[in-house]
């Protein structure tokens, strides 16, 4: 028998082999709440239809800035769009188009492909702070677990 010292002072009493199971879950239970608490939206979706990915950042909740960079990345790390607001910069890759509004920015994406299927990432940029908002697509039918977090 083994004796695991638990919070407050409390002891559970369990076999070895039981002390190294718990251990194993619960080092799996952190590992995958790390994976995915950076999800902040699920969209079930097809290929070929038209979809809309939200994108919060907390820069413009009090109202328009001039100094602010956004971007969408694809699953694959690549750069779907871009504001550069103080340039007036304002890009897409064809296929995609953002809206945009303070404090709120969504991509279109006309046709989703297999390539769309995945974790689509927005960053928002003002001066020395940033946050990501990540909007994750899944095939339709497919189960799925929506958890929901936004870094800053």
């Amino acid at each position: 028998m083994m004796v695991l010292e638990l919070m407050n002072n409390h002891r559970l009493w369990v076999r070895e082999g039981t002390a190294m199971s718990l251990f194993r879950g619960l080092l799996v239970f952190l590992c995958l709440l790390q994976a995915t608490d950076s999800v902040n939206n699920h969209l079930k979706t097809s290929t070929g239809k038209r979809v809309e990915l939200p994108c919060e950042y907390p820069f413009e909740d009090q109202g328009p800035i001039s100094e602010l960079v956004l971007h969408w990345k694809s699953p694959n790390d690549t750069l779907l769009c871009a504001i550069v607001k103080q340039k007036s910069i304002h890009r897409c890759q064809p296929g995609y188009v953002f809206q945009y509004r303070p404090g709120k920015l969504s991509l279109v994406i006309e046709k989703v492909r297999r390539e769309d299927l995945g974790n689509h990432t927005c960053s928002a940029y003002k001066q020395n702070d940033h946050s990501d908002y990540v909007t994750d697509i899944s095939l339709e039918g497919q189960y799925i677990v929506v958890y929901t977090s936004v870094e800053f």
